[in-house]
């Protein structure tokens, strides 16, 4: 077998092993998205004891809570992303 084939065995082996669902990784998971939920939560309720009058619209929360989510997600999945 050439490098470059087995080279990519190997990354597909890791996908593979990446992608399995293990208890850990869903604990992990849900530990993840939860602490996610308080800081998000927290950094809204600071918004609005510090008067921003936008963040009491229910559109510009969602918004906020869009973008952190964006910003998050790399983190928050990286359970399911292969090591390389």
């Amino acid at each position: 077998m050439s490098k470059k084939k087995k080279r990519l065995k190997a990354q597909r082996k890791a996908s593979a092993q990446a992608r399995k669902l293990t208890s850990g990784k869903l604990i992990r998971l849900a530990l993840k998205s939860l602490v996610f939920a308080v800081l998000v939560s927290s950094l809204i309720g600071v918004l609005l004891v510090l008067g921003v009058d936008i963040i009491h619209q229910r559109w510009a929360q969602l918004s906020l809570m869009a973008v952190c989510y964006i910003v998050a997600f790399p983190l928050v999945f990286s359970e399911f992303r292969p090591k390389s």
